[in-house]
Order: structure tokens, then C-alpha cells, then sequence
């Protein structure tokens, strides 16, 4: 959905994507600025806030000078959208998610405890299509560790980066981790997406794993 608006907050923006497809923008006659927000909804970055900076990518299409000549390039957008094979193992990126997977499960799962004082978890989402594991966007789930008060809700659109979640000494024992060896992490995750015959459909994950616990190299 998009909203062109005069009188919209966009906190000082031209145009703001919001989630899930909610697009705002001040008006629809800057066709650079609607393909702008647009990318966002497929996973683009702002190159002026979260990549580069404001002058390093001010002519690109996720940059932020859309209003003067020349025409917008495309720096690192193709692949952001997967049209690039980023982790170099000879695939394109985009033909390694899941069109229409049959489950949602978790694959890498690891937790270890750095040199900083915290745990980190890392894992990835993967949906099995016809008994083949392959990438999924999850853009919200939920985890928790149950032998402890830590809850973190995630949210974010970056389909090809490993999912990460961070616990400090505040939210965990991390002495008590570092002697059982292992903790247990809940994850609550929800695909909704539509079948070949353009139905809707959701898979849901709803698991409790035991991970073994690590500790990282000092460097």
C-alpha cells in the first residue's frame, strides 16, 4: 500500500517504508523516490544510513540526492534483492529460497560465549521443498531462553544474513552457562506465503533446542 500525502509525518523524509508493504511518501510525481521505497519492501538498504554514507552513494537509487541529475545508479541493490551470489558458492542467491516450502525449520545452530561477556546465538531459517533445505525471509520471530529472563522479539528484512541475537551477564548467567555447557533457546517463527494456486498459506515453528555451548578464541 502506498500513501501519497502532504500532510503525513515522515520525519523529515521524502518518503518512509514502513513494513510489511506500507509505503508513505509526500507525493507520487518522483518516480526515483517511489522505486526508492519500493526496494526497501525486497530488502534494499539505505546507502546514507546503513551502508557507505550520505556523499559515498548520493547518486545511487538507495542514496539520497533522488531529486538532482544523473539518473540513479544501482551500487549494491542487485544484490541485496539476490541477484548476486554473495556467500560465492556458484548459485545465484535468489534460486536458494524457498518458493513454496513444505516446513519451516532452524540449520547452523550455535551458541558461544565471546571475550566481550556475552552469549551469542546465531542460526538460520530454512523451509524444505520437496526434502531440500533452502533460505526463507523471516522478518519477525520470537526467541527466548527459558532458564532465563531474556526475551528478544527480532525484526528485520535481510533474507541472506544469518540470524544473531546477543544476551549480556545482566540478562544470563554466564558463568552457570559456561559450566552446564549447553542452554536451551525457544524460537517462535511464522511463514506466511502463497501456494501455486496463489492460496495463502503459513507454516509456524514453535521448538525448543538444546544447544552445547562454546567458548570463543581469545584474539
Amino acid at each position: 500500500m502506498i500513501v501519497a500525502s502532504s500532510t503525513v509525518n515522515l520525519q523529515g523524509f521524502g518518503g518512509i517504508y514502513f513494513d510489511q508493504g506500507q509505503i508513505a511518501i509526500m507525493g507520487a510525481e518522483n518516480a526515483y523516490l517511489v522505486t526508492h521505497e519500493l526496494a526497501h519492501s525486497f530488502g534494499a538498504s539505505d546507502l546514507y544510513v546503513d551502508l557507505g554514507g550520505r556523499f559515498q552513494f548520493a547518486q545511487d537509487l538507495m542514496g539520497n540526492s533522488l531529486s538532482a541529475p544523473p539518473l540513479p545508479g544501482d551500487g549494491v541493490l542487485w544484490g541485496e534483492l539476490g541477484f548476486a551470489d554473495i556467500d560465492r558458492n556458484g548459485v545465484i542467491d535468489i534460486a536458494e529460497f524457498a518458493a513454496f516450502p513444505e516446513s519451516l525449520e532452524l540449520a547452523e545452530s550455535t551458541a558461544t560465549l565471546t571475550t566481550k561477556g556475552t552469549l551469542e546465538l546465531h542460526w538460520q531459517f530454512v523451509g524444505r521443498a520437496s526434502g531440500v533445505p533452502k533460505r526463507l525471509v523471516i522478518p519477525k520471530f520470537q526467541l527466548d531462553l527459558p532458564d532465563f529472563p531474556a526475551v528478544a522479539v527480532v525484526e528485520g528484512n535481510v533474507p541472506w544474513r544469518d540470524k544473531y541475537a546477543v544476551f549480556d551477564g545482566t540478562q544470563v548467567d554466564l558463568a552457570a552457562l559456561a559450566q552446564a555447557g549447553h542452554v536451551r533457546v525457544h524460537i517462535v517463527a511464522r511463514h506466511p506465503f502463497s501456494r501455486r494456486d496463489w492460496s495463502r498459506a503459513v507454516l509456524t515453528l514453535d521448538t525448543v533446542v538444546d544447544l552445547p555451548v562454546v567458548r570463543a578464541l581469545e584474539p
